[in-house]
Formats: C-alpha cells, structure tokens, sequence
C-alpha cells in the first residue's frame, strides 16, 4: 500500500469517527429563552425591587457563617451561567420545607431545610444550579409575556405607562406581579426540565458531581412521593426527572468531581441547630413574633441591647462594584459586589425579620425624577411595608463628596419592644441616573450612639463608574 493511499485510509477513518463522536459533542443541551418582551435591565430592575420585599415577607438567616457559604457557593456555580451575565444573589430563607425560588434577573432565595437535608455539597448545589436555570432561561418574564401579549405589557415596559415605586408599579396597575407567590414565580413542566438541564450542565462545569441533582430528587420522591414535598409542589416533575438529568448527564465529558468541603460539612453542622419555620408559621406572620436571635434559632426571644452591637470606632471596607464603603469592623457586610441590596448589621441586629440596629444599602432608578422626587419615592416604598414610619420635619439637600444628596428621618416603631425607631434616610445621585440610598437604623434612644458611625459611613463612601 503506498503513503498516500494509507493516509487516505487514515483521513476516511478520522472523518467516519469524527462523524460518530460530534453528535455526542453536541447532545448536551443548549439553552435558548423564549420570546420576552422584557429587557435585560428590566428583569434586573424588577427582580431586585421584588427582593427588598422579601425579608417583610419571610425570615432569612442572619447567621454570617451560612450566608456567607452561600453566597460564595451560588457565585461560583453563577460564574458558569452561559447567556447574559445577570448580578445574581443568595440568600437564605429559614423555612423548614426543602423549596428554592428566583426572582427575574439574579435574586436568588434558599430554604435553610434545603441545606439542612442534603447529603453531599454536589446535592445543595443542584437545587442552586436549577434556579440560576430559571434566570438563565428567562421563565419568569417569558411566562409574563405569553400572558400580557395582547395586553398593554409592551407600553409598560417602553414607558409609556406611570406609577409609582419604579417598575413595578407600573405593572402592578396592570395586575402583573413577580412577588412572593406570584403566578409567574410557579413553571411549567417544561419549564422545570429546561432548568433542570441547564443547572446540570453548570454544576458540571463548576466541578461539583451533577449526578447529585437527581439524587437529590430521588431521596426527595423516597421521603414524600413525587408530588408530595413543597419543592414538587413548585416545581411540578417533567416526568421522571431523576432519569432525565441523569441522561443529560451521560453526555458530559468525564471529570474529576470535587469532594463535600469542609465549609459545607461545618455549615450543615451549624443549620442543624437552628430553629426552622414551616410555611403556615410564615404564610401566617406569626414567625415575626417568635423569631430568635439571630445564628441561633432560639424561640421566643427578642432583639435586646447588647453593649456588643455598638460601633467599635475601627472600620472595614465593603467593596462593591459601584461604590465602596467602609463599616465598622465588629458588624457583618451581607451581599456581594453585585448585589443591589446590602445589608450591615451587628450581631444581634435583626432576628431575621426586620432590622433594629443597622444600614441597608441599595440602588434606585431615578428615571429622569429628580432627587427629591426619587427619595420620596424610596421613602414611600419603606413606609408602604411599614405604615407606622412617620415623617419628621423637611428633607434637606447637602453635598456628599461633590454630589447632591438628600436627607429624610422618620420615627416608627421599633421590632424592640414599646420602644421608637429612628430611620435616617440619605439618597445620593450618582452621574449614571442612579440614587444609591441608604436607611440608617437605630432605637430612637440609641441613635445619637450610633450617629457618629453612620456619618462616618457616609463620608467614607467613593462611588465608581464604568469605564
């Protein structure tokens, strides 16, 4: 045989082999999103705004152990998230019931029970990686859009509809929510198989074990039937989900997975000890009157001064992507460089409900309002979750570090018992149309303590800009 003849032999075998392998290349599943009349920026608006409500509606976990594990877990599998890079967060809801939900455009909320019962590190984040499926598949919006097609859905969302309190009033005038048990918030069959597709592939990527999504869903349909758990009575099984993601699964290139951490072992340990609220405790309000401390769990105790919570005099620095700001170092930063709702807390500041002592950090779209108007809307927002914040005297305007800024106090009531709240309200207007806004808080007697550190933080504040 001559040369040339065995490397055309050599060239029809490679060519027939390659034949065979690419369509396994290319079983694995290519996320597409549906039709969405929605933007990007408006998912990440909605969903954020949606998000501040949250911790009126149901108590996370203050504990800095766990959410910190969380957030750096969530961020991790995020980082493989094809598609649009949407600001993704992780909080940690302490519910009983395994259950996990997404808000439109990154927000991103864990039942503590999810931790609680999994087994391996590879099985908390499949159910992490299955919501990022969500955002990535843009289902929440999608489905609002199929719904709203022939409605006044493409108006609103071009601006040619009012209302306050940002987007989400305007779509509330249309009778369109992506709240808590929002209609939009609950999928499709099909819809659980794109994100369950879509969560495997990126806890593969991200080095975790994606066999460990459907043995989860088996241990699952073992404790309580395949329609029987809370997590199956919002995501509704495709069919056999187990056997699908371990399908898509078989497709992927053989990997090294990595082990359960020691950060996952110790911060099951510490869920372990915390007391959990079921949904009815929830639904009903009740757990606002029984939370405990925060990191402990302990029932029926109450936010009480603690000479601990008083700001030490040294600061820290909270690096975020738009701004950095330094805290006092004996208080705990919650939130990553992209959140756009940061909370900075001392120990004992909250009982994972709402804030006694504390700063809460966030962004708002002014919208070609001005300051003034832009702090009164965020104004408004705080005092429609909380009717009992009263307005004390005039805003006044000053200057912060060469921009226009806004001051507004209110007094309400405190989550200590028969005791007033000071809330101290400042609104920054950034060069991007944003007024980046902070809400101080503190018992009304003990706001001249904390007063220095609040100022402090605040004169410490450097905005960025993108280049």
């Amino acid at each position: 045989m001559t040369s040339r003849s065995r490397s055309a032999r050599f060239l029809a075998l490679l060519l027939a082999f390659s034949l065979l392998v690419t369509p396994l290349l290319e079983a694995r599943y290519k996320p597409k999103p549906g039709f969405n009349l929605f933007s990007q920026d408006q998912e990440i608006q909605v969903g954020q705004e949606e998000a501040t409500k949250i911790p009126q509606q149901m108590p996370l976990v203050t504990d800095p152990q766990i959410n910190a594990y969380v957030e750096k877990l969530g961020m991790k599998l995020a980082a493989q998230a094809p598609g649009y890079k949407y600001p993704y967060s992780f909080k940690v809801v302490n519910q009983k019931e395994i259950n996990a939900f997404a808000l439109p455009g990154g927000p991103i909320f864990i039942n503590l029970g999810t931790i609680q019962a999994a087994d391996q590190e590879s099985q908390l984040a499949g159910v992490i990686g299955h919501e990022i499926g969500h955002v990535v598949m843009r289902h929440s919006t999608n489905q609002a859009t199929k719904a709203q097609l022939f409605g006044g859905l493409a108006s609103i969302l071009a601006g040619k509809v009012g209302g306050g309190g940002g987007i989400t009033g305007a779509l509330a005038q249309a009778g369109i929510s992506f709240g808590l048990n929002s209609t939009f918030l609950k999928f499709s069959r099909d819809a659980e198989k794109q994100a369950d597709l879509v969560g495997a592939g990126l806890i593969h990527d991200a080095g975790y074990n994606p066999a460990g999504m459907p043995a989860f869903f088996h241990k699952l349909e073992a404790e309580s039937g395949a329609s029987g758990s809370e997590f199956f009575l919002s995501h509704p099984n495709p069919g056999n989900r187990a056997n699908l993601v371990a399908k898509e699964v078989a497709t992927f290139p053989p990997k090294s997975y990595m082990k359960d951490s020691a950060e996952f072992l110790a911060v099951k340990k510490k869920a372990a000890t915390i007391k959990t609220y079921t949904a009815k405790e929830i639904g009903s309000g009740s757990w606002k009157s029984t939370a405990g401390a925060p990191g402990t769990g302990t029932a029926d105790a109450v936010i009480e001064r603690n000479p601990a919570m008083v700001p030490s005099g040294k600061f820290t620095t909270f690096q975020h992507d738009a701004y950095s700001i330094q805290y006092p170092d004996n208080w705990t930063a919650n939130g990553n460089a992209r959140s756009n709702g940061v909370t900075i807390l001392p120990q004992g500041g909250s009982s994972g409900g709402p804030i006694a002592y504390g700063v809460i950090v966030s962004g708002y779209k002014m919208q070609d309002r001005s300051l003034t108007q832009s702090a009164d809307q965020v104004a408004a927002a705080f005092i429609k979750d909380k009717p009992s914040m009263k307005q004390q005297g005039q805003g006044q305007d000053f200057r912060l570090q060469g921009m226009n800024a806004r001051s507004l106090v209110f007094l309400s009531e405190s989550p200590l018992k028969g005791e007033t709240e000071r809330d101290w309200l400042v609104g920054v207007e950034r060069t991007d149309g944003v007024m980046l806004y902070f809400l101080f808080i503190a018992p009304d007697k003990d706001f001249k303590q904390f007063q220095p550190a609040f100022e402090s933080m605040l004169k410490s504040l450097q905005m960025k800009y993108a280049n």
